[in-house]
């Protein structure tokens, strides 16, 4: 679980909202509330699956003459913590439908009502589990439209050892190792979009391929996923100095942005850059593409 943990430490990082997929009774929330105290931000946990409408989009009053969607007192909470807040949206795939296109606009716009959540103080998270368990509507809870704005992480049982020992020594509270900051991020992120574009230009038959009926995984690349969340997993990698103890951590950010897409990006990526140099270009005349063939035209912009 080492790499999960991680992989939620560097999206929050990068801003990116995060969808914890796993059985009931592994210790999601759990670990999300232990995460939130090592971090030092106010968790609020909202169960989506027994919300009204007007939770997430807002209370319509009248007030001095003028019509205005009041928010519940948990939005207060998220935006007066002085340390940063995580909104955790749990049992999410359970969402009523009529209650999806008001939280689709928080995830999506970050609007709750009439109040803005602002991406640098307020991080999104959700968990839901699989959908082949039949949670909510089954695989129709999550419309394309919901699915590409979460990375998707499939979170596991605990390990036996971890489970066996909790109940003498106690749960261990998770590690919260060093991550780049903000200005640091955004410094790598061209590095990174220039990465994405190479390897597009070798594979534009993956930008945006049409999602396969029976598929697992919830991610799905179209331009939306490689710009807004490939990119910035990328960039918080390149910005934390490649450190290949993320590797893993990675694998599961661009996985769960871009379906097994991710896995052939980053594996491209790694044959590009080193993880102890600042970048290693390609020669453009030997420059292989993913697919194994060779092309003389260049990767970079």
């Amino acid at each position: 679980m080492k790499n999960e943990i991680r992989a939620v430490q560097m999206g929050l990082a990068a801003q990116l909202p995060i969808h914890l997929i796993g059985i009931p009774g592994v210790g999601k929330t759990a670990t999300i509330e232990a995460l939130a105290r090592a971090m030092g931000r106010h968790l609020e946990v909202i169960i989506a699956a027994n919300r009204d409408r007007t939770d997430f989009g807002g209370i319509p009053l009248v007030k001095e003459g003028k019509l205005v969607l009041e928010h519940l007192p948990w939005v207060d909470r998220l935006l007066a913590a002085p340390g940063g807040a995580i909104l955790f949206l749990d049992e999410i795939g359970g969402t009523p439908p009529d209650v999806r296109p008001s939280l689709l606009r928080v995830i999506a716009e970050r609007w709750l009502g009439d109040v803005f959540l602002p991406p640098e103080r307020v991080a999104i998270l959700a968990a839901s589990n699989p959908t082949e368990l039949g949670e909510g509507d089954g695989p129709e809870a999550w419309s394309l439209a919901l699915r590409t704005r979460f990375v998707h992480i499939r979170w596991p049982a605990p390990e036996v050892d971890e489970f066996t020992g909790a109940p003498v020594a106690g749960w261990k509270t998770p590690e919260v190792g060093d991550l780049p900051t903000s200005e640091e991020i955004k410094s790598a992120l061209s590095e990174a979009k220039a990465l994405v574009a190479g390897f597009l230009r070798l594979r534009p038959e993956l930008l945006a391929p049409l999602p396969r009926p029976g598929e697992s995984s919830l991610g799905w690349p179209n331009p939306r996923t490689w710009e807004r969340f490939a990119a910035s997993a990328l960039a918080v990698w390149i910005a934390g100095r490649r450190k290949p103890e993320d590797l893993g951590a990675l694998h599961l950010l661009l996985t769960g942005a871009l379906g097994l897409v991710g896995g052939e990006f980053l594996t491209w990526v790694r044959s590009r850059i080193s993880p102890t140099r600042k970048r290693s270009w390609p020669t453009p005349k030997t420059s292989p593409c993913p697919s194994g063939r060779t092309t003389s035209t260049s990767a970079w912009p």
